[in-house]
Parts: C-alpha cells; structure tokens; sequence
C-alpha cells in the first residue's frame, strides 16, 4: 500500500482500520551544512580517540622544559572573575584530556542574563596574584612532543584533494579577506613559488578563505583543511620549522574557530599563538632598523632582511590583536603579559608601519585600538576600586580620547569595493572598539550619572549609524570581532530600556532605544549569515530582551 500523506491518519491505514498505528516520518531531509557538520563532529571524535594513543618522547628543543601548549582544562570550568591565571599553566596535562573536557560555554561568560544593577553590567574580573619573570616566562615554554598529539590527523581518503587550481582561486579569496584575520605579511611570500610559507600556514589560508568564501563547495574541503592545518603544526613544532608561520597558522585557525561559535577550540589555538610568539621572542624586536641579534630567541634563525623582519613584527601583533580581541569576547584571560614592568616579558616590538608614505596606517591603528579596548574591559571588570584602580582608569579614558582623534573616518575609497567610496571595513571595527571602550569605562556610572549615560548613548547611537551605511555585500568583508561589540551594545541598550522603564513618562526615549536594538540584532542576524558566532550573538540579545525587558508593544519598534 501507498501512503497519500493524509493527516493525522492516511488513507490507506484508515480502509485497513488501523488508524491508530498510523505513523509516517515528515522529517526534512539533511541540509548540506547539516551533513557537514555530521562528517566534522565524527571527525573530532577521532581526534579524541587518536589522542588517547600516547606520542614517543622526542626533545627537539632539549633548552626548554616540558609545559602544556594549551591553557588547563579546568580553566574553562571557572569564572573569569576568580581564575588564577599565572599559576595555572604548571600542571601537566595529559593530551587525551584536552578535547574531552571542553565543555561549551557562552561568550562572555554568561549564560544571557543580564543583571539589573550598573555594577553587574559586564562581569568582574579578580586581578591575579603577582607573578615573578620565572614564572612567566614558564608559562610560555614550548612544549614537549608529548603534548602535540593533540594535532595527529585523522586518516585520510574520506575528502578529496583539491586540484592546484582551486588552491589559487582560495589563495585570491583569501588575499580579499586577509585583515579580517589582522593578518599582514607580505603579500609577495604567499604567492612565492619557491615554498616559503610553512605546509601550516599555507592550509590555514585556504582554510579561512574556504569559510569566506561562502561556497557550499568549498565549505565541504574546510574539514580537509582544518586536518591537515592541525597535522602541519604539529609536524613543525617537533621539528622547530618555521615556527613564526606557525604562530601565524595558529592565529588563523584561532579565528576561524571563534567565528563559527567553538570558543574553547579558538581559545586553545590563540593561547598556543602567544606562548609561542614569547618564546621566540617577537614581542621584543626593537625594530625594523635594528639587528636580527634583537630577537631574543636561539630557536629561530635571524631575519634575512628588512622584508622578512617586518613580518615577525606583523605576525606578533597578529597573534596580540587575536589573543586580546577574543579573550574580551570569550570573557577569559589575555594569553599575552600585560605586565610591562619585567623586563624579560615587556612588549617593546614596535607597532607595523607602512612601506610606503601613509598618514594612516590601518594594522597599526587596529593594534593600538585594541589594546585600549581590552584595557577598558579589564578595568571596567575589575572587582577593586581603590586609588589604583581610578587612576589606571584616568590613564586609559585619556588614551581612549587621544587616540580617537587620530582615526580616520569610515567613510573612504576602499579598493574591495567596486562602488567607491563606501564603507572602510578596516577603519570600522577600529570605531566600534573604540566606542564599545568608552561603554567600559562609563559603566560603573551608568543609571547614577547623566554625563555616563551620555557618553555611554552617544558611544551607542554612533555604532547604530554606523550599522545603518552598511550595505549588504559589506558584511562578508567585517571582522568578525565587530560581533563581539555590537553584542556589547545591545546589551547595553537592554540595560538602558530596564532602568527607563522604572521611570515615569519616558515612553518616547524607551521607543527609540528599542529601534536601536532591533537594528543591532538585524545586523547581527545578517552578519550570522557569514560568522555563526554573530547569529549566536543575536539569539542571545533576542532572548534577554524578552526576559528582561517583556513583551511591551515598544520593543518591537521598526529598525529604521
């Protein structure tokens, strides 16, 4: 018999009288993304049971001692407010443990609720305990081949190896999407026929540009990548090969994880991206114009020239921008010291400059607007507010205003665009760090004080006009961090609709702000079509409307 599909019972059941037993599977059929991410997920669970196979001792670097790569697992099942960063990075951690213990969390730290009171609108971070240069510089060895079983790849033969064709169309993706990975070596090395770039380096760009690339065909090579990005890295760190291509590979698949929503696996790679870049010593080269004796590290071999040393220096402030961009999104600890006081462990390398004559030179703009952003986050976190703390705090709300006088505007000829002038994407998250670090920095006041607020509504009525000029084909082309601060501002928005909603006639001001918020959560939801974390971001912001704020006919004002 035929089923026809007539509910609740077919016909074919109710002629035989079996109307009850009646049952038909109306499932959808799997999606391409959903038997994707089937094959990634059986995949990692052989990764699981591969680590499980202990790795034969080999000391390539018999100068270092033994310490994990990847930050402890109980790190992830602490709150960030009471994480004792320095001391963690001593216990030895067995490799089979890693990937078992993650447990999924949310960005920032929280499961979506967001407190009522001023003082629990971002969560406070405890200060750690004071650590001596030894320590430190422990925390950052390499490690010993025990631990980088981590990276043995998964037998091969259920992917297919993409045709030498391909790779040069994912290489030109990629080269159109490179800042958004604050990636800034020389263009020329990536189409340098004479295999300069690490295997490592070269797979984690076509990695990233298969997830830029927003092509279900190239969507299915990214598990291929993503495995032979991991077996690469794990072959040069036995080796010591071309290690700062390592931490570069590192900081791309760190970006690559974060952007698809897998905190715990990003983090583990940005952590790994800056106990390296400290062990070789690119967070103290003096400069371009000095000598390659200047890299304190006897791991890698002096820069050739000036090319390749202003490379090392672009790769330092890669992996700085990822580790501290991220680690406020994640609501976890910067990888990198902040600490400038200990000599062995101060950041002197100088920020990247143009080769040519340039007024304003983006990636070196970016570091700086990141490093004050994460700063506000910090103190904006911290649970002590003694003398220290509001003078730390005057020191970076003078920095914040200084430098925000030396950005340019969004508005720019940009040559990704075909219809110029439009939109500088890479002048735009800088704007949005710095308007989300004058919302830190204002929080302690907000609801107490009027200029707070002001500053605070100003901040976000700035990024909501930004989100305004965006037109459809800019969201491929944003970094995917700008999820991260557009999320804060919801938040913010949400905690300004709460404590207008205490006072009397104020429906106006709530309708307004709640027209904001819709035009941040359909920009999220956009930009989610691209980033998953970003579509993650606005579910979030979506259920803490509805649980803070009700259902009140205003919150569903149109975002226009």
């Amino acid at each position: 018999m035929r089923c026809d599909g007539v509910r609740p019972s077919c016909s074919q059941c109710v002629k035989a009288n079996r109307a009850e037993s009646c049952d038909f599977d109306d499932r959808h059929r799997k999606s391409r993304t959903q038997i994707l991410q089937e094959k990634l997920l059986s995949l990692e669970q052989k990764l699981r049971k591969l680590e499980d196979v202990p790795a034969q001792p080999i000391h390539p670097l018999k100068s270092y001692q033994e310490a994990p790569v990847y930050p402890p697992d109980d790190m992830y099942n602490q709150d960030s407010s009471t994480v004792d960063f320095p001391s963690l990075v001593f216990d030895t951690i067995a490799p089979s443990n890693f990937l078992a213990a993650f447990e999924p969390f949310e960005p920032d730290g929280s499961a979506g609720t967001f407190p009522v009171s001023p003082s629990d609108f971002f969560q406070p971070l405890a200060p750690s305990r004071s650590s001596t240069p030894t320590e430190y510089r422990n925390m950052f060895e390499l490690p010993s081949s025990t631990h980088l079983s981590l990276y043995s790849s998964p037998p091969q033969g259920e992917i297919e190896f993409p045709a030498q064709r391909c790779k040069q169309e994912l290489m030109t993706i990629f080269m159109a999407h490179r800042h958004q990975c604050s990636f800034e070596v020389d263009p020329s090395r990536l189409q340098s026929p004479d295999g300069q770039l690490h295997p490592a380096l070269v797979n984690a760009i076509y990695l990233s540009a298969c997830n830029f690339s927003q092509s279900p065909w190239f969507a299915e090579l990214e598990t291929y990548f993503l495995v032979e990005t991991l077996s690469a890295i794990s072959a040069a760190l036995e080796r010591s090969d071309r290690l700062i291509d390592v931490a570069s590979a590192l900081c791309l698949v760190a970006v690559y994880q974060y952007a698809n929503s897998r905190i715990s696996e990003g983090y583990r790679h940005s952590f790994a991206a800056a106990r390296l870049a400290i062990n070789l010593g690119l967070h103290q080269i003096s400069g371009p114009e000095s000598s390659p004796q200047d890299i304190l590290s006897a791991v890698i071999p002096p820069a050739r020239d000036g090319k390749e040393l202003r490379d090392r220096i672009s790769v330092f402030w890669q992996v700085l921008i990822v580790d501290r961009s991220w680690s406020v999104a994640s609501g976890l600890p910067a990888a990198l010291p902040g600490d400038q006081t200990s000599e062995t462990l101060k950041i002197e390398t100088p920020l990247p400059r143009s080769t040519t004559p340039s007024i304003h030179f983006v990636p070196a703009l970016r570091a700086e607007a990141v490093t004050i952003y994460e700063r506000a986050y910090r103190i904006s976190s911290s649970s002590l507010k003694g003398e220290l703390f509001w003078t730390e705090r005057q020191e970076v709300g003078q920095a914040l205003d200084r430098f925000s006088l030396l950005v340019p505007p969004i508005f720019g000829p940009d040559p990704l665009r075909t219809q110029p002038p439009g939109i500088d994407v890479d002048v735009l998250i800088i704007h949005a760090m710095i308007n989300v670090a004058y919302v830190y920095l204002q929080r302690d006041h907000l609801g107490k004080s009027m200029s707070a607020s002001e500053v605070c509504l100003k901040a976000a009525h700035t990024i909501s006009y930004h989100i305004r000029q965006l037109k459809e084909d800019d969201y491929r082309f944003l970094d995917p961090i700008i999820s991260a601060c557009w999320k804060t501002i919801g938040r913010l928005y949400i905690h300004l609709i709460v404590l207008s909603n205490k006072s009397n006639n104020r429906a106006r001001e709530m309708h307004g702000i709640a027209r904001e918020l819709n035009v941040l959560i359909l920009a999220l939801k956009k930009l989610g079509n691209v980033f998953p974390i970003a579509g993650q971001h606005a579910v979030m912001l979506e259920q803490e409307r509805t649980n803070r704020c009700g259902k009140e006919p205003w919150t569903n004002a149109s975002p226009v």
